[in-house]
């Protein structure tokens, strides 16, 4: 069989490849020989001359068997096939598989295997890339799909003569690999922008196709609510080991930053040239961000007084967490419940005193602040009595009253630091049966002038009301009514009742 070759030779032309392919053709047909050659068997002398008489044998190509008459196989897929072959003649047979597309050149292709010398079993074997003139520009066996193949098998005897099988091949398209990628702060976080791409190492293409990868491939992604459009991909390479190129990224795409915490289902998808798509998604955690302020806090205070403290300026990367903060402060004695007020109102208590403030988002992260507040180390007073100093007309049931500047510690207001003597023109005498308590919030003393009797005050008579320096503050300083004096000094009012 006459077979033009078209190799692929790096320095000559294609019109010079056909030139050299149809001399090939012309030298093999003259090797080769017809089927049918003369040998000469034996000689005799017949009339004074010698007479040989020549011997024509026939030359009967091999028969050659083809196990499977047909194949479906994808890009990138190692294809296999096997048969028989036989000769009557004694010499060595060769196999040779040549592939072409329809309306194509016959090209040789795969790797062939055979036992025996003139007859025996053949198995061929093929993946893209396989076979072809040389290492500059190899042969794509069963490379781009979809395409249909037909595969030649040919069995030529030492004597030229060929036998020969054919069967189909179809090349299924192969759909590239898509990858996914993540670069950024990891964990992914609540207000981070996230840039996802795809990549892959030069040694482990996206295609198997070398067709489908040297037309390119369009890319598309989605951030987590939908893909955007189809574009070309982006390639660009990066460098690995000896300043080599290791690989390629494409240029991907920027997801915008994450408004909540919670998981988000980010992917990309890769087309080739015939449609065929990858995918990949990945589901990705985003991590809560606390939210922070600023905490307001004054340096120092005066025993006894109240201050303020204040988370301000709130902030946190979600913009949901914003819509539901919660706030809540500790003036010493432990946190109060959690709210939405970004104050609270605090009481000195003497000494430095720690306070703390908590900001909290709706998923329990939060941010603690704690400060430490001087308290300056100031004397009690009292700041108003009722009945006022020198009031007259007192009902003769009235409780006396002391509002004071500070918390009071509760042990040091009783019958003995707060005192009632009525005054008459021959001196004071104390009234005895009386009761003294201090209110829950420590800032105000209460004496019952009739304790446990049902006795009113004398009429129109002069009462005097004494509350002593025994009377503390919570840091255990006396009452000082007086600062001005040296000491410390008690507080003493008066008052007149009702003449009825």
């Amino acid at each position: 069989m006459t077979r033009i070759i078209f190799g692929k030779v790096p320095w000559l032309g294609r019109r010079d490849v056909v030139v050299v392919a149809v001399l090939a053709a012309m030298v093999l047909v003259l090797v080769s020989g017809p089927a049918k050659a003369t040998h000469t068997r034996s000689c005799e002398i017949i009339d004074g001359t010698r007479v040989c008489t020549p011997d024509i044998h026939e030359n009967t190509a091999p028969i050659l068997r083809i196990d499977n008459a047909s194949m479906t196989v994808t890009e990138g897929q190692r294809v296999t096939n096997t048969g028989t072959y036989s000769d009557s003649e004694t010499g060595d047979v060769a196999i040779e598989v040549w592939v072409s597309a329809p309306g194509g050149i016959p090209e040789r292709c795969g790797t062939v295997t055979k036992t025996g010398t003139n007859s025996g079993t053949w198995g061929w074997s093929s993946t893209p890339g396989e076979g072809g003139i040389g290492p500059i520009d190899p042969l794509r066996c069963n490379d781009d799909g979809p395409s249909p193949l037909s595969v030649t098998v040919v069995a030529r005897d030492s004597e030229g003569a060929e036998g020969q099988g054919t069967f189909a091949m179809t090349v299924d398209n192969a759909a590239p690999r898509a990858t996914l990628l993540e670069f950024g702060q990891h964990p992914w976080r609540e207000g981070d922008p996230r840039w996802i791409y795809q990549s892959y190492l030069r040694g482990n293409p996206l295609d198997p196709s070398h067709a489908d990868r040297a037309a390119g491939f369009q890319v598309a992604y989605d951030c987590g609510y939908g893909y955007d459009a189809w574009r070309a991909g982006v390639w660009h390479a990066y460098w690995g080991l000896g300043n080599s190129v290791a690989g390629y990224n494409e240029s991907g795409r920027v997801c915008d930053a994450a408004q909540d915490n919670g998981t988000r289902e980010v992917s990309t998808k890769i087309k080739d040239k015939d449609g065929g798509v990858g995918e990949r998604t990945e589901t990705v955690t985003i991590e809560n961000v606390a939210p922070t302020a600023t905490f307001g806090v004054p340096a120092s205070v005066d025993d006894g007084s109240n201050f303020s403290l204040t988370l301000a300026d709130p902030q946190d990367p979600s913009a949901v967490d914003r819509q539901s903060l919660r706030y809540a402060f500790d003036c010493g004695s432990g946190y109060g419940t959690p709210s939405g007020t970004n104050t609270a109102s605090c009481t000195s208590v003497g000494g430095s005193q720690t306070v703390k403030g908590k900001i909290i988002d709706k998923d329990g992260g939060e941010t603690e602040y704690t400060r430490e507040v001087a308290v300056n180390n100031i004397a009690p007073k009292v700041t108003g009595t009722t009945p006022a100093n020198a009031a007259t007309e007192v009902a003769r049931g009235a409780s006396l009253t002391a509002n004071f500047s500070e918390v009071m510690k509760q042990t040091t207001l009783n019958q003995s630091t707060f005192k009632l003597f009525k005054v008459t023109s021959s001196g004071t005498t104390q009234v005895t049966d009386v009761t003294v308590s201090l209110s829950a919030d420590g800032l105000r003393a209460t004496l019952d002038p009739f304790g446990a009797s049902s006795t009113l005050l004398a009429k129109n008579t002069k009462y005097q009301a004494t509350i002593t320096t025994g009377a503390n503050d919570l840091a255990g300083n006396p009452l000082d009514q007086d600062s001005t004096n040296a000491g410390s000094q008690p507080m003493v009012w008066t008052f007149t009742t009702s003449r009825t």
